[in-house]
């Protein structure tokens, strides 16, 4: 069998297209160009803006985390502040309570054995973190002379700075119109110019009466609680 090398370079001619396999330049118009050029530009700036965004966005979570780590430590100061006050409060209670002070409404009551005068008795009080007790409603009253059962025990009633001018040695007001009632009657006298402390003297409501500061009687302490107790 004879093989023709021209009638096949023939028939690759006639299948393939002329300059197939040659190199192909693609010619772009001018407005082509344009259009081209400005997608790339708008697809730059699509992507100049999304970078911002982003940025925006993880600089406001980042401030947002920030934010609430601070008000995760001022939480946290808060707490431990509240801690301490409690622990100083109850620590306070604590101690107290173990040596036989009384609660009722809010205030531990120490009820002294040893006598002293009215200013000794005010300064053991207040190495106490107390007062001389002061005396504010019935139900009080009530407590502390039942508790006492008619003996003679100082309280921070006085008018040692101006005479019938009476004030509670802690600060609290003193109510003229609602104590009328705690006096023994004819009380008080200021007997020979001397009498300027008050003490409870008996067992009933009408127990107070005012008396030489010098003299040395059994007293008591109040100390204020500064948080409520549910029993």
């Amino acid at each position: 069998m004879d093989f023709d090398a021209t009638d096949s370079h023939a028939d690759d001619q006639q299948f393939w297209p002329q300059g197939f396999f040659s190199k192909t330049r693609i010619r772009l118009s001018p407005g082509m160009h344009l259009i081209i050029h400005g997608v790339l530009i708008l697809l730059s700036l699509i992507l100049i803006i999304s970078i911002g965004i982003v940025t925006a966005q993880c600089s406001q979570a980042k401030e947002n985390m920030n934010l609430e780590i601070r008000m995760l430590k001022d939480s946290l100061e808060k707490i431990n502040t509240t801690n301490n006050i409690l622990k100083q409060k109850y620590g306070n209670f604590t101690k107290k309570f173990s040596k036989n002070w009384k609660i009722y409404n809010g205030s531990l009551y120490y009820f002294s054995c040893d006598i002293q005068s009215w200013d000794e008795a005010e300064k053991i009080c207040v190495s106490q973190d107390s007062h001389l007790a002061s005396v504010t409603s019935v139900g009080e009253q009530e407590f502390l002379y039942k508790t006492l059962k008619g003996e003679r025990h100082w309280i921070g009633l006085n008018d040692k700075h101006t005479e019938d001018t009476w004030n509670w040695v802690d600060g609290t007001v003193y109510d003229a119109e609602k104590s009328k009632g705690f006096w023994m009657p004819g009380q008080p006298t200021n007997y020979q110019g001397k009498e300027d402390c008050v003490e409870m003297k008996m067992e009933a409501l009408t127990s107070w009466n005012d008396e030489n500061c010098e003299l040395k009687y059994k007293f008591i302490c109040e100390s204020p609680l500064g948080f409520s107790l549910d029993f």
